[in-house]
């Protein structure tokens, strides 16, 4: 007997040392399968301390029998649907109607006068069944390590154990070691549960680990980490730093002093403010330019967060650069835009308020130069009229600046309007001792307005013959490139100005001492509004204006 109470103490020391471990895991997860594993194995051990032990009379009492059963199919339904959830996988309804059946059938063979062995082998046999499931499905895991083994085996063993029970009730000696054996395992399926646990703890971390480690290879954004305590290190910078400044991660890892390099020299103070305290700059991002390692000037945008250990001191800061120069072109070229708006508005108010009393000084001015009484003063009022026209020309152009007008564009050939335009071209160039030439290839006809086209090749030519001194070639060229045709106009002058350039497009910006800095203006209205690109390559030996119309089907 005594050997009894003790393998009962023993099977029930297993049970609750599994009972423990899903509780700890209960409070340290808080995950729905957990909770309903351990609320089986919380039944299981209520049978035990109540029924097995020999606290209740069970076997003559077909009521407590009843409640015995009832505790073997609840904790049976509680193994399953903990099972499915912790698979992730949909629990079947099938279960809980088989479950439901066994059990009337089980209830109504304790009504009957069948022995003590008959009415325990259906629930005996369908709790084995389904240690021999859950037993499967955990040597089925794919996990790194020994935990499913150990916990689909001893589950496996357990429904074997369980299973040969009712057939060696009346052995007397079988029954201590089966108590024994039973809770041998169930501490080894606690243990084994454990390890399970902690496995699928690791492989989640390291799957999520490697989630973020792409997300950040990937990002197009530059992200890193920088420890500022107890030792300034930069821990971690993405790979698309190559793409972004040219130099590789490996190469600031080795040199973290490369950043100080590639500041532009005007925005070095701004950085050195942000690197003296960079806590107190995080709340707008940080915005300068950099000289990549290609010499390319490109904005980038910064915007970092502080990191503090637990004496509220910052150990490290991490962070996200974005190249913004697309975004930065994008703004220069909208404001550009709204001050040849700004411009327009004035001409439009201004310019019909001029033109008329100019008008009237011309018409008499011509009335005057008629009379003999100023015979000898012709070609003052020749030179003053010349002067009025002139005057009337920029206004002119003040008030093609101001008109929101839509282009009248027709499927028309590019080298056809070239060729009809190329001889006042030429004798412009000629006239100022420039040579002229056009080279036109096979393009395909576009969408185009010909009198703006006209009038934007006119300045660009006569542009180009100005920039030239004597001896020099003007050029026309067209082509195609990938998906567009390209007109090229370039000549052989001393090139455009970095302050000039940087602000083209803008009115009034000239290198000419007679120009009105409306021609190139007008230019890229026109190109706005054939959804053509301009693109300029400028130097000592010249300049070539690509005006880029996309190819139409």
């Amino acid at each position: 007997m005594d050997y009894i109470k003790l393998s009962v103490i023993g099977s029930l020391i297993g049970t609750i040392s599994i009972v423990l471990v899903y509780i700890y895991l209960y409070f340290l997860y808080r995950e729905r399968h957990i909770g309903m594993l351990g609320l089986s194995w919380l039944l299981l051990l209520s049978r035990y301390v109540l029924f097995d032990s020999g606290v209740f009379v069970w076997q003559q009492s077909t009521v407590k029998l009843t409640i015995y059963q009832v505790l073997i199919f609840s904790s049976v339904l509680l193994f399953v649907g903990g099972t499915y959830f912790f698979v992730n996988k949909p629990f079947k309804k099938y279960w809980l109607y088989g479950t439901a059946i066994i059990a009337i059938i089980s209830t109504i063979m304790n009504l009957t006068d069948l022995s003590l062995i008959c009415k325990l082998l259906i629930p005996i046999l369908f709790g084995s069944f389904v240690c021999f499931w859950i037993g499967i499905t955990f040597i089925h895991l794919q996990l790194n390590g020994i935990g499913p083994l150990v916990t689909g085996y001893a589950y496996i063993l357990w429904g074997a154990l369980n299973s040969v029970m009712p057939f060696t009730i009346d052995m007397v000696w079988f029954a201590p070691l089966g108590y024994l054996m039973g809770g041998i395992l169930r501490f080894i399926i606690a243990l084994g549960t454990l390890m399970v646990y902690l496995e699928k703890t690791r492989n989640d971390l390291i799957a999520k680990e490697e989630q973020y480690r792409l997300l950040a290879e990937n990002a197009v954004d530059v992200i890193y980490y920088f420890k500022i305590a107890p030792v300034k290190e930069l821990s971690y910078l993405s790979p698309s730093v190559l793409t972004v400044t040219g130099y590789s991660a490996d190469e600031y890892y080795a040199d973290p002093s490369i950043i100080l390099n590639l500041i532009h020299p005007d925005d070095q103070s701004l950085f050195k403010i942000f690197i003296n305290n960079p806590v107190d700059q995080n709340e707008l991002p940080l915005t300068l330019r950099l000289v990549r390692k290609d010499n390319i000037i490109i904005w980038i945008e910064q915007k970092c967060m502080a990191i503090y250990g637990k004496e509220g001191k910052v150990i490290a800061v991490e962070g996200i650069v974005r190249d913004i120069t697309v975004r930065k072109n994008l703004e220069e070229m909208a404001s550009m835009f709204e001050r040849m708006n700004m411009i327009g508005n004035m001409a439009a108010t201004v310019a019909h308020e001029i033109r008329n009393p100019m008008t009237t000084v011309r018409g008499y001015l011509q009335i005057l130069q008629r009379r003999k009484i100023y015979k000898d003063d012709r070609d003052k009022f020749m030179l003053m009229i010349e002067e009025i026209d002139r005057a009337n020309s920029i206004i002119q152009e003040y008030l093609s600046l101001s008109r929101t007008k839509l282009s009248n564009l027709q499927k028309c050939s590019l080298n056809t309007i070239i060729e009809n335009l190329f001889p006042l071209i030429q004798a412009n160039a000629t006239s100022a001792k420039i040579c002229s030439r056009i080279d036109l290839a096979n393009i395909p006809d576009l969408l185009l307005d010909k009198n703006e086209i006209c009038q934007m090749l006119l300045n660009l030519a006569r542009n180009g013959v100005e920039a030239m001194s004597l001896g020099g070639n003007l050029t026309i060229k067209t082509f195609t490139q990938e998906n567009n045709v390209v007109l090229a106009v370039s000549d052989q002058g001393p090139g455009i100005p970095q302050h000039v350039l940087d602000n083209l497009g803008t009115p009034f910006i000239t290198t000419k001492t007679t120009g009105t800095g409306l021609g190139i203006p007008i230019c890229y209205q026109i190109a706005q509004r054939h959804n053509a690109k301009i693109e300029i390559d400028t130097g000592l030996g010249g300049t070539t204006f690509f005006i880029s119309f996309p190819i139409t089907s």
